[in-house]
């Protein structure tokens, strides 16, 4: 039952997360179909989000920044993380989709086997058990396994 909880946890936490950042993972998929899931990690867009700063600016990209434009540069990132904030959480959340297989699969079969053992006042709750475990293997198998690159 935990496993079937935690799988349907994670498959609903990685669509509301594609939904936020605008069907993020059929984007990736049509953009790079046979690449491994990544999106770029906080300190690489820092780094980013700084030379865009400079070049908005005209500064030199090698001239360090000045306390004046230091700060002026940490409100321009933050606005621009927040905004990058759900993607982050979405490249978290789908490089822990791969265990959603064998969790929904050992759901999946230690419901149905149990179902073949128990009384009748377990069997709603084994079927729907099971079929949540069906449901996650196969939403990650058909739809975050071709996205991760496998």
């Amino acid at each position: 039952m935990a496993f079937a909880v935690a799988g349907l946890a994670l498959v609903g936490t990685i669509e509301v997360l594609n939904c936020k950042c605008g069907n993020a993972i059929a984007r990736k998929m049509a953009q790079e179909p046979h690449s491994k899931w990544r999106i770029l990690a906080p300190r690489s867009a820092w780094l980013l989000y700084q030379r865009d700063f400079k070049a908005l600016r005209g500064i030199n990209p090698q001239t360090p920044l000045s306390a004046a434009n230091q700060e002026a540069f940490e409100a321009y990132a933050q606005s621009r993380w927040r905004a990058y904030l759900p993607y982050y959480w979405l490249d978290y959340a789908m490089k822990y989709s791969i265990w959603g297989m064998p969790a929904g699969l050992c759901t999946a079969i230690s419901s149905f086997i149990l179902l073949g053992r128990s009384r009748s006042s377990w069997r709603a709750l084994l079927w729907t058990t099971g079929i949540v475990g069906i449901m996650t293997f196969l939403t990650v198998a058909i739809r975050y396994f071709p996205a991760l690159g496998w």
